[in-house]
């Protein structure tokens, strides 16, 4: 009588490897090419919002590419302040981003007058991004557009139900970047910072505001959508850092700060707003560009998409913000929030 013998080590090892093979290709055949797709957008979100963040704070922090100043012994001719401070941001970008081509020109529009060029900027973002020429184009084949430096005051008597309301005047000074993460690829996304939450259909440009303090910040979709930004709030117990879990970047706002309670606001029991404080700068910046009413942003300002990202407000950990009698801090010093990209682990 004969023993049977067995699989050795060998047998079996190709048996899985080849069993991983056949499920991996049933997998992706069967996954729906749009969750794919959208795999691929949070990856390529996570690459633009990390190269340009890195790139700003370089610029920033830079002794001659601070893009909001004029450094020694520059000149601005008179009437082109605008342009000086674009091409100070476009060029300064192009150093610091793998650029495959640039243009650091804003476009030339002849007046009426033969002899007179107009500069002009981007105004509007909620159009397809492929009829506009881009700035920068990068090697992985991402585009940005960038528009001019916007400057506007902030009213401590700004009466909105929609943003926090400051309790002194502040000057707001930023530039706005748009990022087409897919370029001239994947036409089913559209090119523009638009989303279309009842058909699922996300778009393939994401806006981020350029601050003074090195920031890159993300405005709209980001904000709202833990699919590109999650967020977490960061508090100490007994000493020890804990962290919530994870939220969208604007809910975290809430649970952290309580931004948009107004009774809190009221009571004096939020700080003013801090202008080095990006995650409330950016609503003011969102309010600038939207007033108009001519923005894409604009939606996620008044709750257009409160079905789909509904405010939050979370009591018990605004508790743990509070700071107790007695203490010298504000809630923006006791409650901190770190958010992460896909890909590359913590940003900030």
């Amino acid at each position: 009588m004969k023993a049977r013998k067995a699989f050795t080590l060998v047998e079996v090892m190709i048996f899985l490897v080849t069993v991983a093979i056949l499920l991996a290709v049933i997998f992706m055949a069967l996954k729906p090419q749009q969750v794919v797709q959208e795999r691929k957008a949070r990856l390529r979100y996570a690459q633009a919002y990390d190269a340009l963040n890195l790139a700003v704070y370089d610029l920033v922090t830079s002794e001659t590419d601070n893009p909001f100043e004029r450094q020694g012994l520059q000149v601005i001719r008179e009437g082109h302040e605008a342009e000086f401070y674009f091409n100070k941001m476009c060029t300064g970008l192009v150093k610091y981003i793998n650029a495959e081509s640039s243009n650091c020109s804003p476009v030339k529009v002849l007046s009426n007058s033969s002899t007179t060029k107009q500069w002009t900027y981007m105004t509007r973002e909620d159009v397809d991004m492929r009829n506009i020429n881009p700035q920068i184009v990068a090697v992985n084949g991402m585009k940005f557009y960038i528009t001019r430096m916007i400057e506007a005051k902030v009213n401590k008597n700004l009466q909105s139900t929609v943003i926090p309301t400051p309790t002194t005047d502040f000057d707001l000074k930023f530039f706005m970047v748009y990022v087409d993460i897919d370029g001239a690829e994947n036409p089913k996304r559209p090119h523009t910072i638009q989303y279309d939450p009842k058909n699922k259909i996300y778009p393939s440009v994401f806006a981020f505001a350029v601050i003074p303090t090195g920031e890159a910040i993300p405005i709209g979709l980001a904000e709202y959508d833990m699919t590109y930004l999650q967020t977490r709030v960061a508090y100490v117990e007994n000493h020890i850092v804990l962290y919530s879990p994870y939220y969208s970047y604007h809910r975290a706002k809430h649970a952290a700060w309580g931004v948009y309670n107004e009774a809190l606001y009221k009571a004096k029991i939020l700080p003013p707003l801090k202008e080095k404080i990006s995650a409330t700068y950016n609503d003011h910046i969102k309010f600038v560009l939207v007033k108009n009413k001519r923005s894409a942003l604009y939606k996620f300002l008044i709750g257009d998409y409160k079905d789909e990202f509904p405010q939050y407000y979370n009591e018990p950990l605004y508790g743990k913000c509070v700071p107790t009698a007695g203490e010298a801090l504000l809630p923006y010093d006791k409650c901190s929030i770190n958010y992460e990209t896909p890909n590359f682990g913590a940003t900030n």
